[in-house]
């Protein structure tokens, strides 16, 4: 997977949609977990709702439990838009 096009994916849609740069920042700390996580997948689209939830759950483990909320909205937020 390549974090830069993720990162410029999600600078793109949160521009787009007018979110503040603290909306931007928490997406960017999130997604770089979800990265590091899922590094050696090829492409997100490889990546299935079960693996998500493992995802979610060992940040929930490994951080805390609000990264793991921020971790869900992020992740959401650049499947959907």
């Amino acid at each position: 997977m390549n974090p830069n096009r993720v990162f410029r994916d999600l600078e793109t849609k949160i521009s787009a949609l007018g979110l503040s740069k603290q909306t931007y920042c928490s997406y960017v700390s999130a997604m770089r977990l979800f990265c590091v996580y899922f590094g050696k997948k090829e492409h997100p689209t490889h990546i299935n709702s079960k693996e998500i939830e493992q995802f979610i759950v060992w940040v929930k483990e490994n951080h805390s439990v609000s990264q793991a909320r921020q971790a869900y909205w992020a992740i959401r937020f650049w499947f959907t838009k």
